[in-house]
């Protein structure tokens, strides 16, 4: 039933005396949840009222809210409107869609937002147009009846102030095919489950990142099919995209958008392998020149949102680092991940430590840590499969590991320069050396050749009579052997 059924004065209190039904009621359950905080306060007032069933309902019955799209600021509003304990169970679930490709699109006028549509998408496919103003639906409406009249009843307006016929005739010709695009307000949200809707239009941004996605969620409801979701955005004329940071960050971001989101409702990272993911990852799949190169695991050579990632980040080598900085690199990441882990759980009580950054991720960044000397190196690390928890938190992460390798390089630095022998200064005096050695080593007795010496005579006799005159030197140089006796002093023996 709606929320509206619920606040009925007449009907549905006199259920609620009735012990029987109270009896069986097993439970209270919300679905689309997110609506509390999107309509609640503006044109739905009951949705936030939907707490104070909680004093109708019998003790010990549990209230159940469900969404696929509860990001950590709605998720908090959603607990206090419906008077849920800080203890409460969270059950989180992936809400990624890998068949959607994401897209925004920036025109300074709303013309120029209509003619980008009817050159690039009026080619007719199964597409929803959202708006978040019924006049300016009409307007768009009536200039795309212009510019296609002979394809006027292909193009119809969907939106609340419809008769129920009307409203069931459209969804129904628009299910079969015979209407081929629909404008419509909320009015064609929550439960217009249509499996073969190729392309979603989102004119300028709605209330919050949930509303987005909720609406670009509707395109390729079948999984075997791969759908478009476009964001038409008027710089400077967006006051919800200021107002909410997630659909500000996906608007400005450089990076790939799916992470944007992943990071905003706590996804795991995505690894889209030969698959369309955003228009930002297809910019950066086409200037590598590849067509087997996946979009977002080709993050390592983009623009990351603090600086240029530089040719040593986007091709990091590996750099050799101790066990004992490893381990210190360790301690220092956890202390970040704390740190990290505080910020956000003043916004939320959903976030986990491991919501920040694994176990399995801290160890696979301690082992390649060295290679963080700039910015942009841990997006290479993990060629964009990890996105910071929050905006900034990578950057800070970043810092803290660049300090800390200049700190082990400039360790490393002065330990290379004491090593490094230089003879002149080590080189032992003589005169520390014993008095055999100094007169050995003494300069006067080391006389070095300051040339190669000129090359001797031959010695060796070339002729007879050089020979005869060599043979008689040789005798008249021969030893004579002396006997000395102590009796006969100074005489000579044979």
């Amino acid at each position: 039933m709606t929320p509206e059924m619920v606040k009925d004065r007449e009907r549905f209190p006199k259920l609620w005396n009735m012990d029987g039904w109270r009896s069986r009621l097993l439970a209270i359950v919300i679905d689309e949840a997110h609506c509390i905080h999107s309509w609640g306060n503006s044109f739905r007032n009951a949705y936030s009222q939907i707490g104070d069933l909680r004093a109708k309902a019998p003790p010990g019955v549990p209230f159940i809210a469900m969404s696929a799209t509860l990001p950590p600021n709605i998720l908090h509003a959603v607990k206090t409107s419906l008077y849920f304990k800080n203890d409460v169970i969270i059950v989180k679930a992936d809400c990624d869609r890998p068949n959607i490709k994401y897209e925004v699109r920036q025109f300074p006028t709303r013309k120029g937002c209509i003619l980008d549509i009817i050159k690039h998408f009026m080619d007719f496919a199964k597409t929803i147009i959202y708006f978040d103003d019924i006049t300016e639906m009409s307007k768009v409406c009536r200039y795309l009846h212009k510019e296609f009249s002979h394809k006027r009843r292909m193009i119809v307006r969907y939106f609340s102030d419809l008769s129920a016929d009307a409203k069931r005739k459209r969804i129904r010709e628009f299910k079969e095919g015979g209407i081929r695009v629909l404008l419509s307000t909320e009015a064609a949200g929550m439960g217009c489950d249509i499996p073969d809707v190729v392309r979603v239009i989102q004119f300028k941004c709605p209330e919050n990142i949930s509303t987005l996605v909720q609406r670009l969620g509707r395109a390729a409801r079948s999984p075997s099919i791969q759908g478009h979701g476009i964001l038409y955005t008027l710089p400077g004329k967006n006051q919800h995209q200021k107002q909410d940071r997630h659909l500000d960050a996906f608007v400005t971001t450089t990076e790939c958008r799916r992470q944007v989101l992943n990071s905003a409702f706590g996804n795991p990272p995505a690894s889209l392998e030969n698959m369309k993911c955003c228009d930002i990852c297809d910019k950066i799949k086409g200037s590598s020149g590849t067509e087997s190169s996946l979009t977002v695991s080709n993050v390592a050579s983009r623009i990351v949102r603090w600086k240029q990632v530089s040719i040593s980040a986007a091709h990091p080598k590996h750099v050799h680092r101790t066990k004992e900085q490893q381990q210190e690199a360790n301690e220092r990441i956890l202390k970040w991940r704390n740190e990290e882990w505080a910020r956000l759980i003043a916004q939320s009580e959903i976030y986990s430590k491991d919501s920040v950054m694994n176990m399995k991720t801290i160890a696979i960044l301690v082992a390649k840590f060295g290679t963080v000397q700039c910015h942009g190196a841990i997006a290479s690390i993990f060629e964009g499969r990890w996105q910071e928890s929050e905006p900034g938190g990578q950057h800070r992460l970043e810092e803290i590991l660049i300090r800390y390798n200049e700190e082990i390089n400039s360790s490393n630095a002065v330990n290379s320069n004491k090593e490094q022998v230089n003879p002149q200064q080590h080189e032992e005096p003589l005169s520390s050396r014993p008095q055999d050695q100094q007169e050995i080593l003494s300069p006067d007795r080391l006389r070095f050749p300051q040339s190669e010496p000129a090359e001797l005579p031959s010695l060796r006799p070339s002729s007879p009579a050089q020979k005869k005159k060599a043979l008689k030197r040789a005798k008249s140089n021969d030893m004579k052997f002396v006997h000395y006796s102590p009796n006969k002093r100074g005489k000579n023996s044979k």
